[in-house]
């Protein structure tokens, strides 16, 4: 093999492996499976984003986003954006980014929603930087003794927005985010690759104020099925998901996240074999962000169709099935 080609391939070896440990010292992988409880119904109204960009129209697609954003989310109904435009025009209520309690009042009466997202695009700007990309272009460039170039494009988009109580006119929610995304160029970047980036950017955007609204009125938890979990530095993570066991595996592991619970809720799983043999575990306390492992001794379990079901507050909220063989 060419030596310098060698080289090359070494560091490139090198800088994936820095990247995977820093991405394994840092993240935890959550469980598969979701619950979504609502402690509220929410009704949402997303009013018209004022856009004070350049561009004139990033308050139109962030809008349309959040409203995407939030009818993929469980617990949450999103009034029809045609019916509440209709209604401002008619009313000439002026509603274009943060609005006064008392318009949020008066559009709760009107539509019946009891929760508002309004807001403004603050900023949306987009450079050329060298990043990885021109590092390791540079380092390639000098072992090869040719010329290789790369940046690249970095947008940035920032906005203000509330999430307002539409029966009180409370500001529930009062922030300024801001979310940035890359392309990697090999050349001068265009005005496509710009949009891009930018789209991608208002995407997280969205899915941050989505994330919000459902963290208010709702609460979630996690839970999967796995051989064995190991501890990070900031929680556990299940190893080799699977809802087939051999009784040579030793235990079936339920992993379950309390994301978001209220405080001084409870929780217990009950396991139920094929001959109706159950096992029900101690209620115990949760708190939001714990961990909870749940381990099957699986040596003495009879083989076949096994469940296990999750209860919350004595609520059941979820069933798994698996085969133990």
């Amino acid at each position: 093999m060419n030596t310098d080609l060698l080289r090359v391939l070494l560091i490139f070896g090198v800088v994936l492996l820095i990247g995977a440990a820093l991405v394994s010292s840092e993240s935890v992988k959550e469980p598969p499976y979701q619950v979504v409880l609502p402690i509220v119904e929410a009704n949402v109204a997303v009013m018209p984003f004022e856009d004070l960009t350049y561009s004139g129209r990033l308050g139109r697609d962030l809008r349309a986003r959040v409203e995407a954003a939030l009818a993929r989310r469980p617990g949450i109904t999103v009034f029809s954006r045609t019916s509440l435009d209709l209604i401002l025009q008619e009313q000439k209520l002026g509603a274009l980014g943060l609005i006064e309690p008392t318009t949020a009042l008066e559009i709760g009466r009107l539509t019946g929603v009891n929760k508002i997202v309004t807001g403004s695009v603050l900023g949306a700007h987009v450079h050329a930087e060298t990043g990885w990309a021109g590092l390791i272009a540079a380092v390639i460039s000098t072992l090869l003794n040719t010329r290789v170039t790369a940046s690249q494009l970095k947008a940035t988009v920032t906005v203000q927005f509330q999430i307002i109580d539409a029966q009180t006119g409370r500001i529930e929610t009062a922030e300024t985010v801001s979310e940035e995304d890359y392309i990697v160029l090999e050349q001068q970047g265009s005005h496509d690759e710009a949009s891009v980036a930018i789209s991608r950017a208002l995407d997280r955007l969205a899915e941050t104020i989505a994330s919000r609204v459902q963290g208010q009125y709702t609460e979630e938890i996690r839970y999967g099925l796995y051989k064995d979990v190991k501890r990070l530095d900031n929680g556990l993570e299940g190893i080799q998901p699977t809802t087939t066991f051999s009784r040579s595996d030793g235990q079936a592991v339920l992993l379950v996240f309390m994301k978001r619970v209220r405080p001084g809720s409870t929780f217990y799983v009950q396991w139920r074999g094929p001959d109706a043999t159950v096992f029900d575990t101690p209620k115990q306390l949760v708190s939001e962000g714990a961990w909870v492992p749940f381990a099957l001794p699986l040596l003495a379990c009879s083989p076949g169709n096994w469940t296990v079901a999750l209860f919350y507050n004595d609520r059941l909220i979820a069933v798994c099935n698996f085969v133990v063989y």
